[in-house]
C-alpha cells in the first residue's frame, strides 16, 4: 500500500512490538512511522534493528494525542493507519480496509479487533467481548486500528491537551464535520499476554479517558447528559455484555468479568477524576 503511511504509538512494547513490525512492512506501505514514549525495556533497540526501514520519532511524554500528532506531522502518505503496538495485520488487510472504507463512503475505518490464542479465560473473555462491542458499520467512535485519509487529518487535528480521550475527542469532531466513519470487515489481531496485569492496565486508562471526556465537556453538558456520561461505563461494559451474550451459561462464565473489566473503569475514572478538570 504505497499510499498509506503507518503510524505506531508506543512506550515499552517489548514483548509485541517486533509482531507489530512485522505485519507492518509485510503491508509493504509508504512508510513506517514509530512514536516511542521513552521506553526502558529494550523496546527501542528492536526498533533500531530495522534501520531505514522505520523512521523512529519521540514523543515528550504528554499523552496520546500528542504522540499520535507527531507522527501525522511526519507523514508523507495520502492515508494513515494508526495500529497499536499490540495489533498484527495480515498483509493484504490494509488494501481491504481502503477498499471497504471508499465503497462505504467513511473517511475513517476500522477493523474487527480479534484475539487468536485462546487458551485462557481472560483471552476467551476479552475476545467475546471484542466480538459485541466492535461490530461491522457506521459508528460515532471507531478506535485503533484504523485507515483515515490525510487530509481528514490536517482539517481534524489531534487536541494535544488531551492525555487520553484521544480517538473520542477526533471521532467526535470528524462526525460532527458531516463525515462518515465506520468499522469494516476486515479483521486485526491483538497479540497481548491477556493476564490480569494487561487487563487492569487498559480499563483503568479507559476510566481515566472517560474522566478527561467529561470534564472536558461538563460545563456544557445539561445535568442529563453528564448523568448519562457518567453512567456509561456500566451501560457499555456490564449491561451491553450481558444482553449481547446469549444464553444463561455464557452470560454466568462472562460475570465475573463483567464485573472486573467494569470495576477497573470506574476506579481509573474515580482516581483521575480530577484529570484535565
Amino acid at each position: 500500500m504505497k499510499e498509506v503511511s503507518i503510524i505506531i504509538v508506543c512506550k515499552n512494547a517489548v514483548d509485541g512490538i517486533a509482531h507489530a513490525l512485522d505485519s507492518a512492512l509485510a503491508t509493504n506501505p509508504y512508510e513506517l512511522i514509530v512514536v516511542d514514549g521513552h521506553s526502558t525495556d529494550g523496546t527501542l533497540d528492536v526498533i533500531r534493528g530495522y534501520g531505514d526501514s522505520v523512521t523512529l520519532l519521540t514523543d515528550p511524554g504528554k499523552g496520546i494525542a500528542l504522540a499520535r500528532q507527531i507522527g501525522i506531522n511526519a507523514a508523507s502518505g495520502k492515508y494513515v493507519f494508526f495500529m497499536g503496538c499490540d495489533n498484527e495485520i495480515d498483509p493484504d488487510s490494509i488494501s481491504r480496509l481502503k477498499a471497504y472504507m471508499l465503497f462505504h463512503g467513511y473517511v475513517y475505518c476500522g477493523m474487527l479487533t480479534r484475539i487468536r490464542n485462546l487458551d485462557s479465560y481472560l483471552a476467551r473473555c476479552n475476545n467475546e467481548r471484542w466480538k459485541y462491542k466492535i461490530t461491522e458499520g457506521p459508528k460515532s467512535i471507531v478506535g485503533t486500528p484504523f485507515l483515515v485519509q490525510k487530509i481528514i487529518l490536517d482539517e481534524f487535528p489531534y487536541d494535544t491537551t488531551l492525555r487520553f480521550a484521544d480517538d473520542t475527542n477526533l471521532c467526535e469532531r470528524i462526525t460532527g464535520g458531516g463525515y462518515s466513519i465506520g468499522y469494516s470487515n476486515v479483521v486485526c489481531y491483538e497479540i497481548l499476554d491477556n493476564s490480569y496485569a494487561e487487563l487492569k492496565s487498559r480499563y483503568i486508562m479507559y476510566g481515566i479517558s472517560d474522566a478527561e471526556f467529561y470534564n472536558q465537556h461538563k460545563k456544557e453538558w445539561s445535568a442529563k447528559r453528564r448523568r448519562q456520561s457518567r453512567l456509561h461505563p456500566w451501560r457499555s461494559e456490564f449491561v451491553l455484555g450481558l444482553r449481547s451474550v446469549k444464553g444463561l451459561g455464557r452470560k454466568l462464565y462472562m460475570l465475573p468479568y463483567l464485573f472486573l473489566i467494569t470495576g477497573l473503569r470506574y476506579w481509573g475514572w474515580w482516581s483521575h477524576r480530577n484529570v484535565n478538570a
